[in-house]
């Protein structure tokens, strides 16, 4: 009777055990990603644009040396918690070129009810909270900032001077706005920081508030859009009506999974940003091909790639990308921004056009090669699909310069589909 109770006693307290486990897996689940990250303290906060989170995420699993599936993705933003920020050095930065905007992420703290609370009430909170962080923390974000900028010992002797940029997003509506959350935010700082000098302009640390629901994240920004498209492209360049955004055209590259000694083309290129970008992002791996039919737009990628460091890996061509002047089974990695159908072309003519390229590239595209469309004409886009077996494809939205977009990535079988006689 004695062992028996001791069997029911061992049971009941492994079936407890293993119903808590569950239901903290089932909280961890109805957590939002904003919170997952409050949860998980400072680290790497990087922002991409919309629907290139897995390239952002790729990055930083490089960079950081962080297993993927410690890395939290959400809309436009990947989080890789850190003990320490001396791993982030302007080295490893630089190979952060999907990314928008990185920080080091301070903390993120979760204020209850804080969409609720009056106008008053929520500002005051959001002061106590950053009076609340680490000031130690800070000054290690602001020596990370200044070893990713570059910050020279001069600038450095001028003693930190902050400026903070603040916003505010999440599905329910806050009594304050964006601009209302960089007072308390200063408020709590100036007292918690006092070698810290606040101004308007000239800022040497550029400080991060950002209210998600109920959640304040507070970070150093590391660098900006503008070290991005200057690390990517470091010459001026010639640009046309649309251009894509260097940070874009290198997560597109990436899309297409390129391989040493291949060919890389835009059918579409404009101003050749997309083979201009892979050129430099693969330096001395790939042979670049901008292709276009109108002849200005020529002139410019001509000039552009002219220009650039990686010139001899790249060509300018005019040409129909509906009738490509090549033999089949020469290309390997195709990416295209596809005109829109507003500013250039209409969605009338996108219709064919859309289905006469995919065509081309399915007979140009040697087999395992890829190609990576991108284009705001959401309904043509996602309607057209390679004729035949001989390629898949997979699509997802995204957004582009604050546009909804569908990227579609066309993938080349390696081997052919045989058909059977019912198919037929």
């Amino acid at each position: 009777m004695a062992a028996m109770a001791a069997m029911a006693t061992t049971t009941t307290t492994t079936t407890t055990k293993t119903t808590a486990t569950a239901s903290g897996q089932n909280e961890d689940e109805k957590l939002t990603t904003a919170a997952r990250v409050a949860r998980a303290g400072r680290g790497v906060y990087v922002t991409t644009q919309f629907g290139f989170e897995r390239v952002a995420a790729e990055e930083l699993e490089a960079t950081l040396g962080k297993p993927r599936a410690e890395l939290l993705e959400d809309k436009g933003f990947v989080f890789a918690a850190l003990d320490s920020f001396d791993c982030l050095t302007q080295e490893a930065a630089s190979k952060l070129r999907s990314v928008e905007n990185a920080y080091a992420l301070v903390t993120a703290v979760r204020i209850a009810g804080l969409a609720q609370m009056p106008k008053e009430e929520a500002l005051d909170a959001l002061r106590r909270a950053a009076a609340e962080t680490d000031p130690a923390c800070w000054e290690a974000a602001k020596e990370a900032a200044w070893r990713v900028r570059g910050v020279s010992v001069k600038e450095s002797a001028r003693g930190a001077k902050f400026r903070i940029f603040r916003k505010r997003f999440g599905k329910p509506k806050h009594q304050f706005t964006s601009t209302d959350i960089g007072l308390p935010v200063f408020k709590g700082l100036d007292l918690l920081l006092p070698d810290w000098e606040g101004v308007l302009e000239d800022p040497n640390v550029s400080i991060m508030a950002r209210v998600s629901d109920d959640i304040l994240f507070l970070g150093v920004k590391l660098t900006d859009e503008l070290v991005w498209s200057n690390l990517l492209l470091p010459y001026e360049r010639e640009r046309v009506l649309t251009p894509l955004r260097p940070s874009a055209a290198h997560a597109m590259a990436v899309l297409s999974r390129p391989q040493p000694a291949e060919i890389f083309i835009d059918p579409m290129a404009g101003c050749g940003t997309i083979p201009e970008v892979a050129a430099h992002s693969y330096a001395g791996q790939l042979f670049c091909i901008s292709g276009e039919k109108d002849p200005l737009s020529v002139q410019k990628a001509r000039r552009n790639a002219d220009a650039s460091p990686m010139h001899a890996y790249l060509d300018v061509v005019q040409w129909d990308a509906r009738r490509l002047p090549l033999r089949e089974g020469v290309v390997h990695r195709a990416a295209c921004d596809l005109p829109f159908g507003k500013k250039c072309g209409s969605r009338k003519q996108n219709k064919t056009l859309y289905v006469d390229l995919v065509k081309e590239l399915d007979r140009t595209m040697v087999r395992g090669g890829a190609a990576v469309l991108l284009s705001g004409d959401l309904r043509n886009i996602e309607s057209c699909n390679p004729p035949g077996k001989t390629c898949t494809s997979e699509q997802w939205r995204a957004q582009c310069g604050g546009l909804d977009v569908t990227i579609k990535i066309i993938h080349k079988r390696e081997t052919p589909v045989v058909c059977d006689d019912a198919d037929s």
